[in-house]
């Protein structure tokens, strides 16, 4: 062990290992616990320098001075062979700034007539006189400490032996550990005997080679150096550390076959990771010398301590048993987060794990998780241990990395394997609710679905009434039978209400409540209430049970939100379908009203006012005709709303045909001449290649509107209309352009919306929206656009028939 000086009143510490740490590393094994000088981190000590040349002097000479500059310590250096100034030139030649540490004091050279007596000799009280008093000095000028190196060559004088040298080393030893102060001795092993150099060696707790400053194993303390059994006691201590670089050797090979014995376990490729904790297990217990090794799942906020694998035979540490975590050794292991060795039972002989287990020696490591069940990984005996090496803990602490790692890497597998899952089955039933009819059919294939995954063992649909949600279809699982009663008030009432996600994750946590107590009971780990909804429209709430640990992460909640949006609009759909067929089923009603009856009835009216004719006096003869034509105009009118009822009834469930454009266009060009005979109808001669259009009878009804309207918002004192068609590939366009005065832009913007009269029309203003409605159905478009310059152009576009 190595022992540095601090400053004030002083305890050690024992640090093993710490071999091969740089000069001024700060890494202190001897801890300051009395005042010192403020940011000063003193690294002390008695160091030995054995050097053969020059350069390998200075360059443990000088990083040990430089480290000395850095910390504001006064710096010594006492000069036997070498002149002052080839001592700071050698300094200036190391980077160290020199001139101004002897300008500021910290630096000081001294020569061998200052450090020995009068006669010049080495005098050992003397150069210890000598210490004392630079220390003493060094603290009273306010310096951090004392740093001196001396070169001991000094002590080459006919005067010293070697026992004395060694009594004088032994006591700048105990006087290194005592103050506040770090010395280098410099020893030229060409001078000294290899007898000294072996005494030197011993005398000194570090060894100085170049920057490196290494723990002495040899170091023997002072008082056995100085003590009347000194042959005895080095022939112990050389004994004792041929034996302890004997275990160590053992100790390494050990450690490298448990080593390679790891490796070879993780390595295997073709091994599950059940088969691999096995192995791992095994290992533990052999290099530790255990009698079990086991894998737990703890939560300190539960007190949850549950055996999730062992090795063992221990009648009750067996997978699946649950324990308070608070009555176990790993409560340790978790509180103190890492690898925790257990060899004084005493705080723990009123907890189960000594009085009912009879655990006497515990080594164990904390496994945390993000996002999953923490683990603890330990190793117990009923044999009592004095200790547990750190060797062991280290090894403990990479098995149980490996553990996490896989697990962690386990779980991970598992949750892409479950994605994977679940977006394949979203799309199964994406695919799926399009063929349905029922919003009952919709949930029955959700439910099933879903419980036919992977993913999860049962769902169902509810919907929301008052404060809680009443199941409305569910899972034909048999097993799953009274799942869906479960929670309704809870996870999916508050889906239903906050319009979100709600997850319970872990149901063995709450098996101290119902309705987690049955579903923790049945197997079930989680559930999730996603809400049913489509743009603001809430239907209802999903809600899915799964056995999977730690499932429904951010990731697949958003998969579920998103399978919830489809079902909305799956049941939007299909409820908008329902209602349309509604109001289609309304309209026929009011079609045949109105072509049964009201038809009738004017028919019948029209008929009596033409009786009339010829029958009455002038006086009442203008009445008579003002019958007849307003009963003409209300016959025209409901044929124009029983057309308009049949482009919007029937045409949707009636099937489309190829239908002669030119015969349509033609026959209504000649009734328009019939009816306007001051108008003028122009057919161009692209009408004779107008091919065929998908439609039905009901576009002449379009075009006659058009043409009328063309003739009866005009103007002109002859009106004149022009027909032409254009072809491509895709459809047909029909332009119909009158001479009038045109379409004001606001008007022409609703044009044809239902009730709208153009011009001062005495119309009812169903005309062109009939006309819109009819080519609309045949998945055609109209539009009006002013011509220039004077006039209006209808085009209408249809699509061609193609040829079987």
């Amino acid at each position: 062990m190595t022992t540095l000086q601090g400053s004030g009143d002083r305890e050690e510490e024992t640090t093993p290992g710490r071999t091969g740490e740089k000069a001024g590393s700060g890494r202190t094994l001897r801890r300051s616990t009395g005042p010192g000088p403020a940011d000063h981190d003193h690294d002390g000590g008695h160091r030995a320098l054995v050097y053969e040349d020059r350069a390998e002097r200075f360059d443990a000479v000088a990083p040990f001075l430089r480290r000395g500059l850095e910390l504001g310590e006064r710096c010594l250096y006492v000069a036997d062979e070498d002149a002052p100034d080839a001592v700071l030139a050698e300094l200036r030649d190391r980077g160290i700034d020199a001139d101004a540490a002897l300008d500021s004091g910290a630096l000081t050279v001294v020569t061998p007539p200052e450090s020995r007596r009068p006669g010049g000799e080495f005098d050992r009280e003397a150069m210890l006189e000598f210490w004392r008093d630079n220390i003493a000095d060094a603290e009273s000028d306010g310096h951090g400490g004392l740093r001196a190196t001396a070169e001991m060559t000094l002590a080459l004088d006919g005067e010293s032996t070697p026992e004395g040298l060694v009594e004088y080393e032994a006591t700048l030893d105990s006087l290194a550990a005592a103050d506040q102060c770090a010395l280098l001795c410099q020893y030229d092993r060409t001078r000294f005997p290899d007898g000294v150099i072996d005494e030197v060696i011993e005398t000194h707790p570090l060894i100085a080679q170049g920057e490196t400053v290494s723990e002495n194993v040899y170091y023997t303390p002072p008082e056995e150096v100085l003590g009347p059994d000194r042959p005895g006691d080095r022939v112990d201590r050389r004994l004792r550390t041929l034996r302890e670089q004997a275990e160590s050797k053992v100790a390494l090979r050990d450690h490298e076959r448990d080593l390679h014995a790891l490796y070879e376990v993780v390595a295997d490729v073709e091994g599950t990771f059940e088969e691999k904790l096995s192995a791992l297990l095994e290992l533990g217990c052999e290099r530790f010398d255990m009698e079990m090794g086991a894998l737990a799942r703890v939560d300190a906020e539960t007190d949850r301590f549950e055996v999730e694998a062992t090795n063992g035979d221990h009648p009750d540490l067996v997978p699946g048993s649950e324990y308070p975590l608070s009555e176990t050794y790993c409560r340790a292991t978790v509180a103190e987060g890492g690898t925790c060795a257990i060899t004084d039972t005493g705080p723990f002989e009123d907890d189960l794990c000594y009085e009912r287990f009879g655990v006497r020696t515990y080594l164990g490591t904390y496994l945390p998780f993000d996002d999953a069940d923490d683990r603890t990984l330990w190793f117990v005996s009923r044999r009592p241990r004095e200790e547990i090496s750190t060797a062991d803990e280290a090894f403990h602490h990479l098995v149980g990395q490996w553990v996490r790692y896989e697990l962690e890497k386990r779980r991970q597998s598992d949750q892409f394997v479950a994605l994977d899952d679940l977006n394949r089955t979203a799309r199964d039933i994406n695919g799926e609710l399009a063929e349905q009819s029922t919003r009952e059919e919709v949930e029955r294939v959700v439910c099933d679905r879903l419980a036919e995954s992977e993913s999860y063992a049962f769902a169902w649909l509810g919907t929301v009434e008052g404060s809680d949600v009443v199941p409305t279809t569910r899972a034909t699982d048999r097993d799953a039978a009274g799942l869906a009663d479960l929670g309704t008030g809870g996870l999916a009432a508050r889906a239903a209400r906050t319009g979100e996600p709600q997850v319970l994750r872990d149901t063995e946590a709450r098996r101290d409540s119902e309705p987690w107590r049955e579903l923790a009971g049945r197997g079930i780990t989680g559930v999730a209430s996603v809400p049913v909804a489509y743009e603001d429209e809430r239907y209802g709430v999903l809600t899915v049970y799964t056995t999977r640990e730690r499932a429904f992460d951010a990731k697949e909640r958003n998969i579920l939100s998103q399978l919830g949006e489809i079902i909305g609009l799956a049941v939007a759909v299909i409820d908008h379908e329902r209602e349309l067929a509604h109001e289609r089923e309304r309209l026929e009603f009011f079609n045949r009203l109105v072509r049964h009856n009201l038809l009738n009835g004017l028919n019948v009216v029209s008929a009596r006012a033409e009786l009339l004719d010829g029958a009455v006096d002038s006086e009442m003869a203008p009445h008579a005709r003002t019958v007849r034509e307003r009963t003409e105009e209300m016959v025209d009118l409901v044929e124009q709303i029983r057309s308009l009822m049949r482009a919007v009834v029937e045409t949707e469930t009636e099937d489309l045909e190829a239908t002669d454009l030119e015969g349509a266009l033609v026959g209504k060009v000649e009734q328009a001449r019939r009816t306007f005979g001051e108008a003028e109808f122009v057919l161009g001669e692209s009408v004779a290649d107008a091919g065929a259009v998908l439609a039905d009878d009901l576009l002449g009804e379009a075009f006659e509107n058009l043409l009328d309207n063309a003739v009866r918002h005009n103007d002109k004192e002859t009106p004149r209309v022009v027909v032409s068609v254009e072809t491509s590939a895709e459809e047909t366009t029909v332009r119909i352009a009158d001479n009038g005065s045109g379409i004001d832009e606001e008007v022409r913007e609703r044009l044809f919306e239902k009730g709208e009269k153009g011009l001062d029309s005495g119309g009812s203003g169903f005309g062109l929206h009939l006309a819109r409605e009819i080519i609309e159905s045949y998945g055609g478009a109209i539009r009006a656009e002013s011509r220039s310059p004077e006039g209006t152009v209808f085009s209408v576009s249809l699509p061609r028939a193609t040829a079987d």
